[in-house]
């Protein structure tokens, strides 16, 4: 857990692509824990992670986002004309955005990527789990397992 605290985003990712490779590496059943951003298209990534579970792994998929990716309403602008500078941290690519002429757009299309998400990865047995980045990792960590506790419960 230090170790992913620690850590911070580097270089574009091609996560159906390494899910599928995973699948085809892994021979023994098991316990696949995807943790990301998941800013990949949902119906190949349900694809990639429902694969996963037909080969009998148990597939738990944390969706990690900054509270400002959820609700653009969060950041300040830097500037006079209500411009804000945003980095893409994978590919360091900078972009001025006025956060008040799109939030509405972003706020309907992120709501509907976490909705078709939710749907797809639970319909295909995957468990799936939306965090803060804020939020500490052990915090994270116990509340996954409670989460765990409780659906094994009621299997």
């Amino acid at each position: 857990m230090v170790a992913m605290a620690q850590s911070s985003a580097s270089g574009g990712s091609h996560l159906e692509s390494t899910l599928q490779r995973l699948g085809e590496r892994l021979r023994r059943r098991g316990i696949v824990v995807v943790i990301s951003d998941f800013y990949a298209d949902t119906d190949k990534l349900s694809t990639a992670l429902q694969t996963l579970r037909v080969q009998g792994h148990d597939v738990v998929a944390i969706h990690i986002l900054d509270p400002a990716e959820q609700d653009l309403s969060t950041l300040r602008t830097a500037d006079n004309d209500g411009a804000m500078v945003v980095k893409d941290l994978e590919s360091g690519m900078r972009m001025a955005i006025k956060t008040e002429l799109h939030q509405e757009n972003y706020q309907t299309l992120m709501s509907a990527h976490i909705r078709s998400l939710r749907k797809n990865l639970g319909s295909g047995g995957v468990q799936y789990d939306l965090f803060s980045s804020h939020e500490p990792l052990d915090a994270l960590l116990f509340q996954f397992l409670n989460t765990r506790a409780r659906l094994a419960r009621v299997r």
